[in-house]
């Protein structure tokens, strides 16, 4: 089963083993991109080797190769990665994380309403202009500074300098530039009442990694999976890619870090909440002048 129409229009391939789910989603998306349906991850991966592609919709229960599978062959192969949402039944933590593991720049739980899913294509093939031309190292680990003696002084500075920071944007990029100095892949997530934010190193953050950050939020332990490590307080969480895994000592010693220095982005972040709860409060007192006002119209 296979459509397409006008090359103008952004490619899409959708995997899925069920043929009316391909047909589902053909009948969704052709009226605004040009859509392949393939039933397995082989004629996924064969395409991909003839064909440009701007984004993948991965079922994840497939047989003899599994969605996560054929997306670390996609991630694995292709320098370019295109976008994949994956279309799962599954709605765990530990689900998505297998996802985001894998290469998966998003994540949908089956059945997906429409709208959603068109508003997810959009997103993410925006976020992949973006980054357009950008080149990435999947391969780099985390490490200490090159003076093991000093390897705690700039989480010591961070924590001084913190307190200095008086709005989310001041606090996130301090934290970022803390972060940079131990080589972490880090995306940041800072909430508040009425806003979220999402910040990150290297690149736009990518959908699944808002998902994640979301979902983690006051989580107690911080979540592991493999290179990855997931934690968060009740405003902020933190999303490092590229954990040190071969070495234990190291890793130990950088996750130490980690936590230190997301409780002392907590504990200043909870102040900056205070701090602008009680000047809102502040502006909304009556002023003398309208005191005045008020009087004299009682009498």
């Amino acid at each position: 089963l296979r459509k397409g129409v006008f090359m103008t229009k952004k490619h899409i391939v959708a995997v899925d083993d069920t043929p009316a789910n391909l047909l589902l989603v053909l009948r969704v998306m052709e009226k605004h991109y040009k859509v392949t349906c393939v039933q397995s991850g082989k004629e996924c991966l064969d395409l991909l080797a003839e064909h440009p592609v701007d984004l993948v919709l991965m079922d994840v229960v497939m047989p003899k190769m599994n969605g996560y599978e054929c997306c670390r062959h996609i991630r694995d192969d292709h320098p370019l990665l295109p976008p994949v949402i994956f279309l799962s039944g599954q709605t765990r933590l530990e689900d998505k994380l297998r996802g985001y593991a894998a290469g998966g720049t998003d994540y949908l739980t089956k059945p997906c309403d429409i709208e959603e899913l068109l508003s997810k294509v959009k997103i993410n093939l925006d976020v992949k202009d973006k980054n357009k031309g950008r080149q990435f190292d999947y391969n780099s680990y985390a490490t200490l500074p090159m003076s093991q003696e000093q390897d705690l002084d700039p989480v010591q500075q961070f924590s001084h300098a913190c307190l200095n920071c008086n709005s989310k944007d001041e606090l996130a990029n301090l934290m970022l530039k803390t972060l940079q100095v131990f080589n972490f892949n880090a995306c940041l997530q800072i909430r508040s009442n009425h806003q979220t934010l999402n910040y990150s190193l290297t690149d736009n953050c990518a959908p699944l990694e808002n998902s994640l950050m979301t979902g983690i939020a006051g989580y107690a332990k911080a979540t592991v999976f493999g290179r990855l490590i997931l934690c968060a307080s009740n405003c902020i969480s933190l999303l490092i890619k590229n954990m040190p895994t071969e070495d234990d000592l190291l890793y130990g010693r950088l996750k130490d870090l980690v936590n230190t220095l997301l409780a002392n982005a907590s504990n200043r972040m909870d102040r900056i909440k205070l701090n602008v709860e009680c000047e809102q409060k502040f502006n909304k007192q009556p002023s003398k002048e309208s005191f005045a006002r008020a009087w004299k119209s009682d009498w």
